[in-house]
């Protein structure tokens, strides 16, 4: 799914077409395809597509796609194998009261669509 105005707000013109990266350069070329994207092939060069405002295009195969949105939260981990209630922010997960045991360390929890990670974070 393509969503220019998330696209160019929250991602700066970031975006894909297929598995390739692509970055929204212009949105007003007067064409049937008026945005303007420079397509990174991965091996640290990049071809010009047009695609329609829609992230479609007549000419050729792959629509734009916007990047999921990346969600970060923390939380505490104590001694006794409890996790506490997570936060949006480190500061706020040092403040909860230590409420199950031993606080033995804190995790960053990255959420960007279906996919997931957890890492440790030094206290």
């Amino acid at each position: 799914m393509f969503d220019l105005a998330v696209t160019m707000h929250r991602d700066g013109g970031r975006c894909k077409i297929g598995a390739l990266d692509a970055r929204i350069i212009c949105t007003d070329l007067n064409s049937t395809e008026p945005l303007i994207l420079a397509v990174d092939y991965g091996d640290g060069t990049e071809f010009i597509s047009t695609r329609e405002i829609d992230g479609g295009s007549i000419y050729r195969s792959g629509p734009l796609t916007t990047l999921p949105e990346t969600k970060v939260r923390y939380a505490n981990v104590y001694s006794n194998g409890e996790v506490g209630c997570s936060y949006a922010c480190i500061e706020d997960c040092e403040k909860e009261p230590n409420i199950a045991g031993t606080l033995i360390g804190m995790i960053k929890i990255t959420v960007t669509g279906d996919d997931w990670d957890i890492e440790k974070v030094a206290l």
